[in-house]
């Protein structure tokens, strides 16, 4: 699994390499069953098919909708989600020549964020494509990482917070930005490196609550980290038992975080196949999926 999203009830999973989103839904025994909500299983650019989907975002305007990033066919995918049978725009936003690597909904502006790996573009309304963009954090072209404000080397995780302020990590420099719903950065945390209190290390997944506080999954160690939106201050790791050895706690590459009304938090943890749900206070509450197991069937993911 790549990515999560938590809306009325149910995960949505993006399962990357099954070329699927999954719709997992909770009952009142703590489990969850999972269906098939988008994709055929086979790669493909058909209205039903989907090619690596890698990103999920919720958007509220006012009708609720999921948005696909779906990668490697360099589009963004709205499937309406108020109820009866699903319907879906197939193109909203095509980003021709690059991939749709992660997408964020800003209700302030009623625009789209979408990210394609260097730079984030803003598309408006109405989607769109190659002519309908502006470059809200990045250079236009794309260029390398120049340790500026600038240049980003490997954008990933984007997500909004209630104001709209827009959240993201660099995974080669290991950074996090925060910048305002006009593209003004209101502040940069760390450099690359193994203490989350000073840096990140190949951060790769990024999720803010309601609460306030940003979520940040990264693949050097694996570890679930925590910090404050405000100034982006670390505050704790989730996986404080990482070294005692408890499963629950070791990651094989974090590439999703959703964080739901609950403070409940969902990892997707890519290279074991499941997806880790956690509690306000970080204890495990449930594991979609099977442990180092890849499958196509419902309750496996690749």
């Amino acid at each position: 699994p790549s990515q999560v999203e938590f809306y009325d009830g149910v995960l949505y999973v993006a399962d990357r390499y099954n070329h699927r989103v999954l719709a997992c839904e909770e009952d009142p025994a703590d489990t969850w069953t999972c269906s098939l909500f988008d994709g055929t299983g086979d790669p493909g650019n058909e209205a039903n098919q989907l090619n690596s989907p890698n990103g999920l975002a919720l958007e509220f305007s006012p009708d609720p909708y999921l948005l696909i990033a779906d990668s490697d066919n360099g589009r963004v995918k709205r499937c309406n989600l108020s109820g009866g049978p699903t319907a879906c725009t197939i193109d909203f936003i095509t980003v021709y020549g690059w991939s749709a690597l992660d997408v964020a909904y800003d209700a302030v502006t009623d625009t789209y964020a979408v990210n394609d790996g260097e730079k984030i573009r803003r598309f408006p309304a109405t989607g769109g494509g190659d002519a309908d963009y502006t470059v809200i954090a990045g250079d236009p072209y794309g260029k390398p990482y120049l340790t500026d404000d600038e240049h980003f080397y490997g954008v990933r995780g984007i997500d909004t917070d209630s104001k709209n302020n827009l959240y993201f990590v660099e995974e080669r420099g290991g950074r996090m930005f925060k910048f305002d719903a006009l593209g003004n950065l209101v502040w940069k945390f760390g450099t690359r490196s193994d203490d989350p209190t000073i840096g990140l290390n190949d951060p790769s997944a990024l999720a803010v609550s309601r609460t306030g506080l940003v979520y940040v999954g990264q693949n050097g160690w694996n570890h679930l980290l925590v910090y404050n939106a405000v100034d982006g201050s670390f505050v704790r790791r989730i996986d404080q038992n990482w070294d005692t050895g408890s499963e629950d706690y070791h990651m094989n590459s974090v590439t999703g975080l959703a964080v739901d009304p609950r403070g409940y938090v969902y990892a997707a943890d890519r290279w074991r196949h499941r997806v880790m749900v956690y509690d306000r206070f970080d204890k495990k509450v449930m594991e979609l999926g099977v442990k180092d197991e890849p499958g196509q069937d419902s309750g496996h993911f690749a």
